[in-house]
């Protein structure tokens, strides 16, 4: 009877894996489209969902064709087994994506060994130029995650075989690679469900319910039965990590960001002074369903089953002493010394986030890790939400209800938008736009938590709560790319955040004309007085702002024509973009000057009375 249960719990497992599947797989086909492809094409579609999808990838980061910015796509022949490769949180992440037939074992074992190639020795004289800039990155992080993804199935003989391949690269690595954590993910349909829900710090089905034990040298229980405090030595730590290392670390935000400088201080103190680590360490946080009661051993201590475990603090800590200890002989790892503070918490109410938020003051988190746990951004998913719009996030989260869009902003979105907003997209928007920095903005990396301008954009001093502040500029985005086609030219489909940037400038300038704000405003947020109520009166009146937008349009136009402008440029496009454009005065007080010119050309009492009415 009990096996009878169990294997019918195991089919539903196995069908909801399927539909799990199912559902994957038509994601990809819908972004693939219907049209007729090509066996490159596909491939390619596939490389752009997975960078889009899976990676949360914005166009704009998408089309910066350089490292430092964005993504550079290197797919096709002599690419060195890499299609793609961004850096993100210290870390070089490296794709191979192959779809449908495009998948073999011998695909799988050919991009190690091109991995290996490129890690160990260099690219090739005969290979993409972007495989240098590639290599060169491997300076200047701390980790290197190398994936390879495909929407086809990999059976268990294979894994056995790919493992092997991927123990033995690993291990070269962290004697070649002077101390560089090197990962490789190689993710099928399967893995790529686990990895959504990785990524949305969801603990995936068929890993709930499961018990893990772990060995306790001294405890105690809190009164309400919902804590152990306990003292855990290391290598009983490094042994239940090792018994469960696949399934522990879907709820860490962190998750493995690599050998930064902690880390190296962990691995030092592991390897010289093992003791001190109850004294120096913050210890470990495992949230968990639920514990047994400890179970006391002869030779002292307790074994308890934890159910369901997740670490969400000190990730990094538990990882540097697993691999150092993995690392150990047989003798060494059960001779190893030193204990280390470990809290294991009931998630009674759902916690889990909290506890991740309060717990993780270790390790600065950078990236865009907390945009999911952050107040801020769950409100204004909430407040477009009113406005009939989803903020995206994350993409992988499912939406419930369709949303309905705002006809009074329907002029600026064509009938391919499906009102929904990805958050990186509007953060970079409203700093181009209402902080007036385009050149900051495109730099992602920047504007999430952590990054160096995340706080001057999000606050408690200056921040507006109105959505329409994020609304606004990211509305003006999509109708530059996808009204304007400014998406069909290259020049101004890189310079998509200076149109945005312009377009607000252009509107302080008419505030200034009618006497809305002071001369000396240098944006649309450090105003005396909450502006968004007239630029509403703007976005609400198709008419007057199709206007401006065609004035927009012809700013930046006679911009790029600027003869001192293109001595500026000096055919380092990019260059100028990331920098010039925001930092220099001469070409600040040009852009200043062509919006001026136009400015002379019409009657400003229409501005005045549409506003001001």
């Amino acid at each position: 009877m009990e096996y009878r249960i169990m294997q019918r719990e195991g089919n539903l497992m196995e069908i909801s894996h399927n539909l799990e599947e199912s559902y994957i797989q038509e994601l990809i086909s819908n972004y693939l489209g219907d049209e007729s492809l090509s066996t490159v094409e596909k491939g390619r579609r596939f490389l752009e969902w997975i960078l889009y999808y899976l990676f949360e990838k914005t166009e704009s980061e998408l089309e910066a064709g350089n490292i430092d910015e964005g993504v550079i796509v290197c797919d096709g022949s002599n690419d060195g087994s890499i299609d793609a490769a961004f850096r993100e949180n210290e870390s070089l992440h490296l794709i191979q994506a192959k779809y449908n037939t495009a998948h073999s074992y011998q695909a799988v074992s050919s991009f190690i060994s091109d991995l290996r190639a490129l890690l160990f020795d260099g690219p090739l004289s005969t290979q993409k130029k972007e495989l240098i800039d590639i290599h060169e990155s491997i300076e200047n992080v701390e980790e290197i995650i190398a994936y390879y993804i495909t929407n086809s199935r990999i059976n268990d003989n294979e894994n056995d075989k790919i493992s092997r391949l991927i123990e033995s690269l690993e291990g070269d690595a962290l004697i070649n690679l002077e101390g560089k954590n090197l990962r490789i993910r190689i993710l099928d349909i399967s893995k790529i469900n686990d990895f959504i829900d990785e990524s949305l710090y969801v603990v995936p089905k068929k890993v709930k319910g499961k018990k893990s034990p772990i060995i306790l040298e001294k405890y105690f229980i809190s009164k309400e039965n919902t804590t152990i405090i306990a003292e855990v030595g290391l290598k009983d730590l490094a042994a239940f990590i090792d018994k469960d290392k696949e399934y522990l670390f879907y709820s860490n935000i962190r998750n493995f960001l690599g050998k930064n400088k902690v880390n190296k201080d962990i691995e030092k103190t592991y390897q010289e002074n093992p003791k001190n680590f109850w004294y120096f360490n913050n210890g470990i946080t495992i949230v968990c369903d639920d514990f047994d009661k400890p179970m006391e051993l002869n030779k002292g201590g307790a074994k308890v089953f934890i159910t369901t475990p997740q670490i969400v603090n000190g990730c990094q800590t538990a990882n540097t002493i697993y691999r150092s200890w993995k690392q150990s002989d047989k003798v060494q790892k059960s001779q190893k010394e030193g204990t280390i503070l470990v809290k294991i918490i009931k998630d009674t109410n759902n916690k889990r986030n909290e506890i991740t938020r309060f717990t993780n003051s270790q390790t600065a988190v950078t990236g865009k890790d907390f945009f999911a746990l952050e107040d801020f951004h769950k409100k204004l998913k909430k407040d477009f939400s009113e406005l009939g719009y989803t903020y995206e996030i994350q993409r992988k989260e499912v939406t419930k209800k369709k949303p309905k869009g705002n006809k009074i902003y329907s002029y600026l979105f064509d009938k391919d938008f499906k009102n929904s907003l990805f958050a990186k997209d509007v953060v970079q928007a409203f700093t181009a736009g209402m902080h007036l920095k385009p050149a900051k903005a495109r730099n992602i990396g920047n504007l999430v938590p952590g990054g160096a301008y995340y706080d001057k954009l999000f606050n408690d001093e200056n921040t507006p709560v109105n959505p329409k502040y994020y609304l606004f500029p990211y509305a003006i985005m999509y109708y530059s790319k996808n009204v304007l086609k400014h998406k069909e030219d290259d020049k101004l489909k890189s310079a998509n955040l200076l149109f945005i940037s312009i377009y607000f400038r252009l509107i302080l300038e008419i505030f200034k004309n009618i006497e809305l704000v002071e001369e000396d405003t240098e944006n649309l947020i450090d105003t005396k007085e909450d502006v968004i109520k007239y630029i509403d009166i703007i976005f609400s009146n198709e008419l007057i702002n199709r206007d401006l937008l065609k004035l927009s349009n012809t700013i930046i136009r006679n911009f790029f024509k600027d003869t001192l402008i293109k001595k500026k440029i000096n055919e380092n496009l990019p260059r100028f973009l990331k920098s010039t454009v925001e930092t220099d005065p001469e070409v600040v007080s040009i852009i200043i000057d062509k919006i001026r010119d136009e400015l002379e050309d019409i009657d400003i009492e229409i501005y005045r009375q549409a506003i001001m009415s």
